[in-house]
């Protein structure tokens, strides 16, 4: 179910917000624009780089670093890759908290894009 906020007023008295709602089937229709944007964005996706993604999205930064590393070490990473591989590296070294390696991958990322 989702809802509609037709107003919301703070009474300092009650110390208390007032908040009208009523229910709506916008939330359906704003779910299925969602879902229809997920499907395209994994059709486009690369696999290689999708399970390194998904890893990152379940909070598994370290296990997503070892497999992005494993794909750079590889002995034939796609060269249309790498810099992509460095983003995703840079990412997971920045929701890590280290943010000199983070900025070491991007720069590798940008050397590579730019030439």
């Amino acid at each position: 179910a989702s809802f509609q906020i037709d107003s919301c007023q703070f009474s300092p008295d009650e110390d208390l917000w007032h908040v009208k709602l009523h229910a709506t089937d916008q939330g359906a229709d704003i779910a299925a624009e969602y879902m229809a944007y997920q499907k395209k964005k994994t059709l486009e996706s690369n696999i290689v780089l999708m399970l390194g993604n998904l890893l990152l999205e379940m909070g598994e930064y370290s296990k997503a670093e070892s497999y992005f590393d494993t794909i750079l070490n590889s002995e034939n990473p796609n060269d249309e890759e790498v810099a992509c591989i460095y983003v995703n590296c840079g990412r997971t070294q920045r929701l890590k908290g280290d943010f000199n390696r983070a900025t070491t991958c991007y720069a590798r990322a940008l050397k590579l894009t730019v030439g």
